[in-house]
């Protein structure tokens, strides 16, 4: 059934070239669309072995009671690589990546109220905790509709260790450009000057002339 496995523990088919879950009732377009260079016999006998394959979620309907992870749960290889900028609500499970839909979730579904209505801190305030995680790893199984909704989850070791180090190097780098282009500027406003000089009109000139 290559290009597609099985991910048993949500009983979702996987299409490992695309790292997404497709419904079962989906994989013809999803061949035809994605997979064209695959002959039509072929598409033919994947589909065939998929729809065979038994206790998966079919199609649009039923996924309307497929649940999404509540918990974190460590990353899936067979998804694409987790998102580093997840928002978590502290109150329930759901992640967005935008900080506009999270404050709209909050708002409705947990009735919180901003506590600066203009959506920035005003200066010279005291600062307030907002009501979610920011920096969330998160993965999804759908691209869209049901079932696309993100979920936490957990990083391995070796990649939670580069994240928290990415952000030094990052700092670095930047003071590094910094003094570069600031050494830069010096050097051009020197040769300005020097310029400047060399072009002036010579004083003695001035007082013979």
């Amino acid at each position: 059934m290559e290009p597609f496995t099985i991910l048993l523990l949500f009983h979702l088919l996987i299409c490992k070239p695309c790292k997404q879950a497709i419904p079962v009732d989906e994989i013809t377009t999803h061949l035809r669309t994605t997979h064209k260079s695959l002959p039509v016999s072929k598409r033919v006998d994947i589909i065939r072995a998929c729809k065979s394959s038994t206790a998966l979620w079919n199609n649009q309907q039923e996924l309307k009671n497929f649940t999404i992870p509540i918990q974190p749960i460590p990353a899936i290889d067979l998804l694409q690589a987790p998102l580093l900028n997840g928002l978590k609500c502290n109150s329930c499970s759901y992640v967005i990546h935008n900080i506009q839909t999270m404050q709209t979730h909050c708002y409705t579904m947990h009735n919180w109220v901003n506590p600066n209505k203009k959506g920035h801190q005003v200066k010279g305030s005291q600062p307030f905790n907002m009501p979610w995680r920011s920096g969330v790893p998160c993965q999804q199984f759908f691209q869209s509709q049901h079932g696309s909704a993100l979920f936490e989850v957990i990083l391995p070791s070796s990649v939670h260790t580069a994240v928290i180090q990415q952000q030094p190097n990052q700092d670095k780098r930047l003071i590094s450009s910094f003094n570069l282009k600031y050494s830069q500027l010096q050097h051009h406003i020197t040769t300005i000057l020097e310029n400047k000089e060399k072009l002036a009109p010579s004083p003695w000139l001035n007082h013979t002339g």
